[in-house]
């Protein structure tokens, strides 16, 4: 028998026969062989390593997280270790500690381009695109026959919403490995979001030629099908993936997604994923996936069940906040409170989680407390645009002054009218042409499960990839205004948004937004950007008269769901052809309309200062 960290060969030969198993899909049976090896030898660094492997893929994050720290505390510069151990800090949204393991990996073996690779895609979920392109492009000079090396880079330009050289370096990938499946994947997933769900289909169908048969390749394909207006196409595809890949948590959030936007009835919408999840009891992941939509789709208490069981388990920060977040839905706003406070001391490194404690404690009356800890969040995450937004609550309850120097809504929030691309008449010309062109885009029958639109539709993708030559001009014009608007600002090193301010910015998301007769936008920010914006393409009549205070868009109002009620701190009109500017962590909503014959269409996008 062996002892402490020694294997036998005989171990040794359970641990080869144990990760074939988890190869070939059977995680469990793995599991239970790995641990037989690990009450032998408790110590045992690659026991432990294909531990945390056999519960990563069980979805068992804390059991996988105990695993990997055991084995690095044996070997703690294991590079294969160290970068499974960051994919699993990536996989848990831990992208900030998944960069310190890799940055220790590259230092470590320099000429590993894996790592390298790894290191480009967890700067880029951090959205240090210099450092991300650096490291994708220290990877492609390291290998340059490598194509998950050029497919790294694609990843890393489509996430800074350049298509162009993502296509290049993707199309870099195809001609060094003319039989990747993964690059042709990639390569219609860039396509997709140009605009070309055609071209990313055949694209796709080229993936499933060379032998791809992917979860990851039928989402894709569900997606392209919905883009092209084939809804049942789409649902059928994503059913397909659910069936195919059981364990694979965005198929099923796509497909209750999927059937809650095309207009099924909410138990519908979530009928497959319960049964799913009854069929994987020891799937986490999927279960808590199911537990978060249940509360976006208007059901906590039936999420508490699941969230009470899955903490029961284990714990880790989102789990918290679900919970607390289905608690307060059921009218235990004390209870949600006591949960986040008792939970606060292990998890007080997490920014997100200081920043969801800072809006119960508003909640429950306590600013100056929520004020503290959203502002340690900020210094934790200096990017954080919700623990800004919250901050900007607490110091506006509290007749704090900072609260003008953060929001300043007379300076910050900006408009400007766009010059209409040559080749119109005029502006109204073009906007014409721009409202036939979206029209055409928005397909759903309903809202987004998630988004803020409510009685209304939004559309897929992104909306200035696409190659349309509308939307390109439409892009283009909106992009000189921006930039006119954001110059004129003023840099200023000590303001979360003027110190990133350089008078220019890229594109990271873009859509439009088609409301309907009493449609609304509720309160809220968006976490993805630094600027964002409303351009007005198409406005009811109700909407533009002169005495009218429907369809406006009002800054500094909380959302409901904060629990104060508080007025607008400034109100635009909105005007046809404008675009209007404001920091992306400022609460922003709209007012209803009342209109039966002409909706109110707008293009939004977020925006990162360029480099």
């Amino acid at each position: 028998m062996s002892a402490g960290g020694v294997i036998t060969a005989r171990e040794a030969a359970m641990l080869q026969e144990a990760y074939r198993a988890l190869q070939g899909g059977d995680a469990a049976s793995a599991l239970a062989s790995v641990r037989r090896v690990l009450a032998a030898a408790p110590r045992a660094a690659p026991a432990l390593h294909l531990e945390a492997l056999c519960a990563r893929r069980l979805g068992d994050a804390p059991g996988a997280e105990r695993a990997f720290r055991a084995a690095l505390s044996e070997t703690p510069h294991d590079v294969e270790i160290l970068s499974n151990y960051s994919a699993f800090l990536r996989q848990q949204g831990r992208s900030r500690e998944a960069v310190a393991q890799l940055e220790l990996a590259c230092s470590l073996q320099p000429g590993r381009a894996e790592s390298w690779v790894s290191l480009a895609l967890a700067r880029a979920d951090l959205g240090e695109v210099a450092a991300a392109r650096a490291a994708a492009e220290k990877a492609t000079r390291t290998a340059p026959q490598s194509a998950r090396a050029w497919r790294a880079l694609g990843a890393v330009h489509k996430q800074a919403g350049d298509l162009t050289a993502a296509e290049e370096a993707l199309q870099r990938a195809v001609a060094v490995a003319p039989n990747d499946g993964e690059a042709f994947l990639a390569l219609g997933v860039v396509r997709r979001l140009s605009g070309e769900p055609g071209q990313a289909l055949q694209h796709f169908a080229r993936a499933r030629s060379l032998g791809l048969d992917t979860a990851q390749l039928l989402d894709a394909e569900a997606g392209a099908l919905l883009d092209l207006g084939d809804l049942d196409g789409a649902i059928a595809r994503a059913r397909a993936l659910t069936s195919a890949a059981p364990a694979y948590v965005p198929g099923h959030v796509m497909l209750a997604q999927m059937l809650w936007q095309q207009g099924a009835e909410k138990n519908d919408s979530f009928a497959a994923f319960r049964a799913a999840v009854a069929a994987q009891p020891h799937n986490r992941a999927l279960r808590a996936a199911l537990a978060s939509e249940l509360v976006q789709g208007g059901r906590p208490a039936e999420a508490l069940e699941h969230l009470e069981a899955l903490r029961r388990e284990g714990d880790d920060p989102n789990l918290v906040l679900t919970q607390a977040d289905a608690l307060r839905l059921v009218g235990q706003n004390d209870e949600a409170t006591r949960l986040l406070a008792e939970c606060l001391p292990r998890m007080q490194q997490a920014p997100h989680f200081r920043t969801a404690y800072a809006r119960q404690l508003i909640r429950s009356g306590e600013p100056d407390a929520a004020a503290e800890h959203a502002l340690l969040a900020t210094e934790l995450d200096p990017i954080d645009q919700e623990a800004w937004a919250v901050l900007s609550v607490a110091w506006r309850l509290l007749d704090d002054p900072r609260e003008h120097w953060l929001c300043d809504y007379e300076r910050l929030v900006t408009r400007g009218e766009i010059e209409p691309p040559s080749g119109y008449a005029s502006l109204q010309a073009f906007l014409d042409r721009l409202i036939e062109t979206l029209t055409a885009l928005h397909a759903a029958k309903r809202e987004p499960v998630n988004q803020s639109l409510r009685h209304g539709s939004q559309t897929t993708g992104t909306l200035f990839g696409r190659s349309d030559p509308v939307i390109a001009e439409a892009a283009a014009a909106i992009a000189k205004t921006r930039d006119a608007l954001i110059s004129a600002l003023p840099r200023d090193d000590k303001h979360p948004f003027l110190r990133r301010n350089t008078g220019r910015a890229r594109y990271v998301g873009s859509w439009s937004v088609r409301l309907w007769s009493s449609g609304r936008h509720i309160s809220h920010f968006h976490p993805e950007g630094w600027l964002s914006s409303a351009f007005y393409v198409q406005l009811p009549a109700s909407v533009t008269r002169v005495d009218s205070a429907e369809g406006r868009i009002e800054f500094g109002v909380p959302p409901d769901d904060v629990g104060v009620h508080l007025p607008a701190r400034r109100t635009v009109d909105p005007q046809a052809g404008t675009l209007v500017l404001f920091p992306s962590y400022m609460w922003h909503g709209t007012t209803a309309f009342h209109d039966e014959t002409t909706p109110r269409m707008t293009i939004a996008f977020d925006a990162q200062p360029a480099d």
